[in-house]
């Protein structure tokens, strides 16, 4: 059983989301605490030392970021994160591989990160997400990526990898270092949470660091890209003028 804290600044929000967790995930969770503020969120949540807390991510006066970062790590364990959509806290979120919520909050996404939380538990597996996602907002960009693989996470700077390719369901990441591991997310979903940090899907197959882009050759049997490994990558033909476009830009 998972013993959480549910901290929102809303009434009616805390109350819903306690209603959808009696609902539906009263088997596995148990809602200890409910604070109003992240001031009573910082008396609380050292006390009872959740397993997992609900954090709305925008409140008056003191944030839910700036709340974690007030509080001694060992003092909760796992957090999923509620908010509006913003669109820069979704971007750090997504970045830092964080179970996040968006309100109205869905049953059913409610239950899928409650899920992946209990197992995480059940096998002993710290995420490294909200270590990951407050050393982000610590600077104007997101650096590190925290990429979920089949035995737990990998935490990389952006400038480590080379090219991300997809595998199925699943996407496969080649870094500087020449180490190739699987995530197991796929490739769209990584087109998302990369592009605004420079990267582009050059095949239907692979997205490409621009960091790590040395030379672009254009062939009657195809076009491909050679990559700072120098291995070569496919580039498809609609999407080359784009791609170069880009590179020329900057």
């Amino acid at each position: 059983m998972l013993r959480a804290v549910l901290v929102d600044d809303e009434e009616a929000a805390r109350q819903e989301l306690a209603q959808l967790l009696e609902h539906y995930c009263s088997a596995v969770v148990e809602l200890a605490a409910a604070a109003a503020s992240a001031s009573e969120a910082r008396m609380l949540i050292p006390q009872v030392r959740p397993d997992l807390v609900f954090l709305d991510v925008e409140m008056p006066g003191e944030n839910g970021f700036a709340l974690l970062r007030s509080l001694p790590r060992e003092s909760y364990g796992e957090v999923v994160f509620v908010t509006a959509y913003d669109r820069y806290a979704v971007q750090a979120l997504r970045v830092s591989a964080a179970d996040y919520l968006l309100k109205p909050v869905q049953p059913e996404e409610l239950l899928a990160a409650v899920e992946r939380v209990y197992e995480r538990r059940q096998q002993r597996i710290r995420s490294p997400s909200v270590e990951t996602l407050l050393d982000n907002l610590s600077g104007p960009a997101p650096r590190r990526i925290v990429v979920p693989s089949g035995s737990g996470y990998h935490v990389l700077l952006s400038s480590e990898i080379v090219y991300v390719e997809s595998e199925r369901n699943y996407a496969r990441f080649a870094t500087v270092h020449r180490e190739k591991f699987l995530s197991v997310r796929p490739l769209g979903h990584w087109e998302e949470v990369l592009a605004p940090m420079g990267f582009f899907r050059v095949h239907r197959s692979y997205l490409v660091n621009f960091e790590h882009v040395r030379e672009i050759r254009q062939q009657p049997d195809g076009d491909f890209v050679i990559v700072s490994t120098q291995e070569r990558l496919p580039v498809a033909r609609r999407r080359v003028e784009a791609f170069i476009r880009r590179l020329q830009s900057g």
